[in-house]
């Protein structure tokens, strides 16, 4: 390293320094009449020591240290309780390579912001990387309970591709179904929890698991489109799932997209007549859209 760049951390050092002693200062004092007159101003976050800990890192971190940026990082984050640096610290930590010390800055920004849903999400890929299966449970089960009754449906429903990482499609099962057993049963999650369940089931190869996933399901509502596209991936090797498509697309409000992937599954099977019918429907609810139409000039 040459003097000159010696030089230039050195004076980034001591600048950090000044900053740091000037943000522990007390300020004086103002005036009885200057103070009832001063507006009220909010300090930014970015005080000396901050600033300080954050060149320290940023400095490391170009001088290919990586550890040493990690520690002042996460160090930062740990006394502020700020949600960037954590995620600063775990991504250095993941640019490294460094595992788990990743790991270790995700229990840490759990820690200290335990309603964090990003650090639960952070962590779930971190220990799908790590494969580390066995610790998979307990997160997954913090991030459902932590997620607001509106928002866990979707989160229920997107847990079968979010953990597919793990790549081992019948311990994604498992987990998918221990972990969404407490909302078998509420009213706004019962369908999602059982699609999710039959999805994974379904990648593992179980597919007559499957498919009793998929049928009660569409018992707990028959309006709902979750369990009528479960059963379209499986009517291929288990037929019986397409009286759940059947069921489903004779509602007055089936989703039109639904039906045409239904119609591309039948003509890919031959079985034209039936598609024929479909497509009749299609175009009767929806007269003004040429997709039904043109489709049955490609297919039939």
């Amino acid at each position: 390293m040459s003097a000159r760049h010696h030089g230039r951390l050195a004076m980034f050092f001591l600048l950090a320094l000044q900053l740091a002693g000037l943000g522990a200062q007390t300020t004086p004092p103002l005036p009885a009449a200057a103070a009832s007159a001063a507006p009220l101003v909010s300090n930014s976050s970015l005080d000396g020591q901050l600033l300080f800990e954050l060149l320290v890192s940023e400095m490391a971190l170009g001088q290919g240290d990586a550890g040493t940026a990690y520690e002042w990082t996460l160090s930062a984050a740990r006394r502020t309780r700020d949600e960037s640096l954590f995620r600063r610290a775990t991504d250095i930590a993941l640019q490294a390579r460094a595992g788990e010390q990743a790991l270790a800055a995700t229990r840490a920004w759990r820690l200290h912001r335990p309603e964090s849903m990003d650090a639960l999400r952070l962590q779930l890929q971190i220990l799908m990387l790590l494969n580390r299966p066995e610790a998979l449970p307990e997160p997954l089960k913090a991030l459902l309970a932590l997620a607001p009754a509106t928002d866990r449906p979707g989160l229920i429903a997107a847990l079968p591709r979010f953990l597919q990482r793990a790549n081992n499609p019948r311990l994604v099962a498992q987990l998918v179904e221990d972990g969404v057993r407490p909302y078998r049963e509420e009213p706004m999650t019962r369908v999602a929890a059982r699609v999710a369940m039959g999805r994974a089931w379904m990648e593992a190869r179980e597919l007559d698991k499957a498919l009793l996933l998929a049928q009660d399901a569409h018992t707990q509502d028959l309006t709902a489109p979750g369990p009528a596209l479960l059963a379209l991936e499986l009517m291929r090797e288990r037929p019986a799932a397409e009286a759940v498509v059947q069921s489903y697309l004779r509602q007055g409000n089936a989703e039109p997209g639904l039906r045409m992937v239904y119609v591309r599954s039948l003509t890919a099977a031959q079985r034209y007549a039936d598609a024929a019918v479909q497509l009749e429907t299609a175009t009767r609810l929806q007269p003004n859209e040429p997709g039904p139409f043109l489709l049955s000039l490609i297919h039939i």
